[in-house]
């Protein structure tokens, strides 16, 4: 304790001195601090008083709670070992659910600075929000609001009743607003949060938040921020270790098309692209591709185009990679197909730009019959949305008995037993790039055997 506060009082205090808002000055009270135990180790939490008595309620509530009841002082050291001071508020919505807390926990630096918040629901799980959200901010003598738009974006595939797939991606957004006011109205409820009751996500106290949500915004992760590479790794972000310059290898020059922020993106996502996932196999055979175009010299542009229609598109004559918005920007496995359009125009002799029409169906049903067989799942890239079950039933059968059930890779023409050119058409009839082009039927898939062949990556699913 004597620690924690002589940090508070040497450190905290001497670079973000407390701004009086519609609460006045806050004192923390030494006397009634007490230690507890977190994922983290030791955290001191203590009492807060408040100069001038003030509510707080979260959005849609009508009951205000007392401030000075429902917030404290964490004191903890995080994941580095370095020494953190959060003034922590609870906005309490409805009751809690199986014991859990259930509404925002609002987080500042002591000086009023909003840090970032969290929303618990019923279930348990959290939504971070963090001040880069914020999009309404109202402060005065009597009342303050803070307001978090927070986008969620989710991708919902379903099978109809005829067997058809659609796959639609869903974006939302939801808002969480925290206010506190002068609690001078017939609204105000006197409510004091018990600190040691069983609550918040998995039932672990609301202090908990600083270890619960990792550094990638996952409840509950384990990545950490490196100091190394001044980046989050581990955990969800698919990005096991720092990354390298493995990028800039690649790249021209000069890539003029993004900003800034969006190049970060771009390279965050390749880094995904490289290193995602658990499955050992895929690694080894992004990074099979990743080093045969290091190797041909092809450098790449990557642009934002809105004019484009698909979620992405290589133009080989031009070694640039299309995407339409910063949403397919950040997507790996977006940016993994136009990648692999990249590895057929270094594997193919005299580069695909010869097969931008005639041969451009074949670049494409390769492209993904190579994801349908390394995924080992269903539905299929190949035949998606628009195909009959009974296509698709063949298809997916075809599949099993050119890998022996997900045990071997074709390596060889002949391995694909003779049925090759008739999906080819059955995706250029009927697969989502229907009719783009015309059939190259002296051009066989020669990029996804050299990947088989050569990568010595061992098959697993």
């Amino acid at each position: 304790m004597i620690e924690a506060r002589s940090f508070f009082e040497d450190e905290v205090l001497s670079t973000m001195p407390s701004q009086p808002g519609p609460e006045g000055n806050k004192t923390p009270l030494w006397d009634q601090a007490k230690m507890v135990k977190i994922s983290l180790g030791d955290a001191l939490v203590v009492p807060i008083k408040y100069e001038k008595p003030q509510g707080i309620k979260a959005e849609g509530e009508k009951t205000f709670r007392d401030l000075q009841k429902s917030s404290y002082l964490l004191i903890y050291k995080d994941k580095n070992k370095n020494m953190q001071a959060e003034w922590v508020s609870l906005a309490p919505m409805g009751e809690k659910k199986n014991d859990k807390f259930v509404g925002i926990i609002s987080v500042h630096e002591w000086n009023g600075k909003p840090k970032h918040a969290f929303a618990f629901n019923q279930n348990g799980n959290i939504a971070l929000m963090q001040e880069t959200n914020v999009f309404f901010r109202k402060a005065s003598m009597r009342n303050s609001v803070l307001c978090y738009k927070v986008d969620y974006t989710y991708v919902d595939i379903r099978r109809d009743e005829n067997g058809l797939y659609d796959v639609e991606v869903i974006g939302y957004t939801r808002t969480n607003c925290i206010t506190i006011d002068d609690y001078n109205e017939p609204n105000y409820e006197d409510f004091e949060y018990n600190f040691g009751a069983v609550s918040g996500y998995n039932g672990i106290g609301p202090y908990e938040y600083s270890d619960k949500i990792d550094c990638a915004g996952f409840p509950g992760g384990t990545a950490i921020f490196s100091t190394e590479c001044q980046q989050c790794i581990g955990g969800k972000t698919g990005i096991d270790k720092c990354p390298t310059d493995s990028l800039k290898k690649i790249m021209k020059p000069k890539n003029d098309c993004l900003t800034d922020p969006q190049n970060t993106m771009l390279n965050n996502t390749f880094n995904q692209y490289l290193y995602e996932g658990n499955n050992e196999y895929w690694k080894c055979l992004r990074n099979f591709i990743y080093k045969k175009i290091e190797s041909s010299g092809i450098k790449i542009g990557v642009c934002l185009d809105p004019t484009i229609t698909d979620n992405g598109a290589y133009r080989p004559s031009q070694k640039n990679i299309l995407l339409p918005n910063e949403f397919t920007l950040s997507s790996s496995s977006l940016f993994g197909h136009e990648f692999f359009h990249v590895y057929q125009d270094a594997h193919y002799p005299g580069g695909t730009s010869q097969y931008s029409y005639t041969g451009n169906p074949n670049l494409e049903f390769e492209q993904a019959l190579f994801k349908d067989i390394i995924n080992g799942g269903f539905p299929t890239s190949a035949m998606g949305n628009g195909v009959s079950t009974q296509l698709q039933d063949e298809y997916e059968t075809w599949i099993k008995s050119i890998t022996n059930n997900f045990t071997i890779k074709p390596l060889q023409f002949s391995d694909l037993k003779g049925k090759y050119n008739y999906f080819l058409e059955q995706f250029y009839q009927n697969g989502p790039y229907n009719r783009r082009g015309a059939i190259n039927y002296n051009l066989r898939p020669d990029a996804l055997f050299s990947i088989f062949t050569n990568s010595n990556c061992n098959f697993e699913h």
